[in-house]
């Protein structure tokens, strides 16, 4: 195979610059991801997050997305930086977008949903006995 064939594809499986395209690859899942020269750690970061937000719309494990939205949200912090206040990262289009998954992967659209667990979760913290929300 000559080393010609080899460069085919900017498939890496290092950080660096692409010796196909001659961008910079960023590997992640096994798969380079190439981006503009110019793209400082944030647009690399904030990309990424944006990716993730898009996929996450796709899943239907409850348990994994909160788990990833945490580790999400850590890393949106991080980037945004220190003077980000709290309503300018709960706002943000990443946040948004894996919250909206969260409320529909649990039904939760509206306030008498809302309501009927707020109901429960009271009644059971309280050490009352309720079989099922929304049961009387």
């Amino acid at each position: 195979m000559s080393d010609d064939s080899k460069m085919q594809s900017p498939i890496h499986e290092f950080d660096g610059v692409c010796m196909n395209c001659g961008t910079l690859c960023r590997t992640q899942h096994g798969k380079a991801t190439c981006l503009p020269k110019h793209w400082s750690d944030y647009d690399v970061g904030m990309a990424e997050l944006a990716k993730e937000a898009l996929a996450v719309q796709d899943a239907c494990n409850l348990s994994g997305v909160v788990h990833s939205f945490s580790r999400t949200m850590t890393r949106l912090r991080e980037l945004l930086g220190p003077k980000a206040g709290t309503d300018e990262i709960n706002h943000h289009p990443i946040s948004v977008l894996w919250a909206s998954k969260i409320e529909s992967l649990t039904g939760s659209f509206g306030i008498e949903s809302f309501t009927a667990a707020y109901d429960w979760a009271k009644l059971m913290a309280s050490h009352g006995q309720v079989s099922q929300i929304g049961e009387e």
